[in-house]
């Protein structure tokens, strides 16, 4: 069910109406998107692989990097037996503090 459903108002015209499920589904098509379900997050992170909580209580689909103390390039390192749901593994080419937007 749509989060908007108790913002309904029931007592409108047609256009009025049309106007509110018109917004209703652009508003629901914007909860699908990946990108803005995500977190905003500060991390310090190594040349080795370091795990970083990103509160997702999901497994990441990707990140963003936002702003850092390095000029560092940062990748997914693969490491086994970690919980996607809480961890991501990440590795900077400089150690640095990276802000990143985790979705």
């Amino acid at each position: 069910m749509s989060k908007l459903a108790s913002f309904r108002k029931t007592n409108l015209d047609d256009a009025g109406s049309r106007l509110q499920d018109n917004v209703a589904n652009v508003f629901n098509s914007l909860q699908n998107i990946a990108i803005l379900d995500g977190n905003l997050i500060t991390a310090t992170i190594g040349t080795t692989s370091t795990p970083v909580a990103h509160k997702l209580g999901r497994p990441c689909r990707g990140y963003i990097v936002c702003g850092s103390t390095s000029y560092g390039v940062l990748k997914t390192a693969t490491t086994p037996s970690i919980d996607l749901n809480l961890i991501i593994n990440l590795q900077s080419s400089v150690s640095g503090t990276f802000t990143l937007w985790v979705f």
